[in-house]
């Protein structure tokens, strides 16, 4: 953490603690730390709701370059996002502990690529799958605790293909799913 994201946690912390009951009713109010180089300012907003001071960057206005979000008063990393021309645009990461628990990948502001998320208290993946467009596609994973896959389903044209889906017990013997539609059968998988 640099010396200026420490002064900007101590300041905030302290504000907060002088003044706990203080009506915010919008959640970005409070502009503490501005550090102008030419056109770009490093701006800091304290949440009051949540607990967390969020930095980044702004370039004629806009958010560029990587967002953190910190927890107070703590001031561990909650999250992280790059940002290009005011857009979410590459990844957006969420963090407890210090650990890395969801990411994201986004183009022009749409999510658009891979998206995981770990178990908590665990470096266990939970979860793994592709975007495109803010849309599931493709082949999505989930995972046991223990590191045994659950689950691998199918997105096509926006809908999970449930004929292609198939899903395990934690000890890697086969679940068997039945889906029904009012008093249809509409498919079945993984029944041996």
């Amino acid at each position: 953490m640099s010396s200026l994201e420490e002064v900007a946690r101590i300041e905030l912390t302290n504000l907060f603690n002088q003044r706990p009951n203080t009506e915010i009713n919008l959640v970005k109010i409070i502009v503490d730390y501005i550090c102008t180089e030419g056109e770009n300012i490093e701006m800091y907003h304290w949440n009051r709701d949540c607990g967390l001071v969020e930095r980044y960057y702004t370039r004629f206005g806009l958010k560029e370059g990587t967002e953190k979000v910190f927890r107070i008063p703590e001031g561990t990393l909650y999250s992280t996002c790059e940002y290009l021309k005011g857009k979410r645009h590459g990844w957006m990461r969420y963090y407890y502990d210090g650990k890395l628990r969801q990411e994201a990948y986004y183009e022009d502001d749409k999510q658009s690529g891979i998206e995981r998320s770990w178990y908590s208290g665990s470096n266990q993946l939970s979860r793994e799958g592709s975007y495109h467009q803010n849309r599931m596609v493709g082949e999505w994973k989930t995972w046991h605790l223990n590191g045994r896959l659950e689950s691998v389903e199918y997105y096509e044209n926006e809908k999970l293909n449930h004929d292609k889906g198939r899903a395990w017990n934690s000890d890697g013997t086969p679940k068997s799913y039945i889906l029904f539609v009012g008093e249809r059968l509409q498919s079945m998988y993984n029944i041996l």
